[in-house]
């Protein structure tokens, strides 16, 4: 293994708590815009001009960059809201960049500990290494 081609300067726990947030605001503009889009399908259809595919399809184009820039400025809060609860489960990494994982034996290894453990019981003499 080469450990020189691990950069130092990044930091994974940073770098995921942003991807995070980024993730909770695209929440919401996804929300915003499928609101819209609910919103438009309450209207009284007619009038004197029939709508097109091009006007429905620019309409939700529209719908879709309203709703991210409204996040931009700050959106219902629901963005915050959802960064703020799932932000706890990130916050135990504490900036590490490479948390300790316990290295485990290998499930062979288990078996065999587990029947010394188990010796001379029902159990041990029903298990076999497949």
């Amino acid at each position: 293994m080469n450990i020189d081609l691990v950069d130092s300067s990044v930091n994974y726990a940073r770098d995921k708590d942003e991807k995070l947030k980024k993730a909770c605001e695209d929440f919401e503009a996804l929300f915003v815009s499928k609101m819209f889009e609910t919103m438009r399908k309450s209207e009284i259809e007619g009038g004197l001009i029939e709508k097109s595919r091009g006007e429905e399809i620019f309409t939700s184009m529209l719908d879709s960059e309203v709703a991210q820039e409204s996040v931009k400025g700050g959106g219902m809060g629901l963005a915050k809201m959802l960064y703020d609860s799932l932000g706890k489960y990130t916050a135990d990494d504490k900036g590490n960049n490479f948390p300790a994982q316990e290295k485990t034996a290998s499930a062979g290894d288990d078996i065999v500990k587990l029947r010394q453990q188990l010796s001379g019981t029902d159990v041990a003499s029903d298990m076999s290494v497949r």
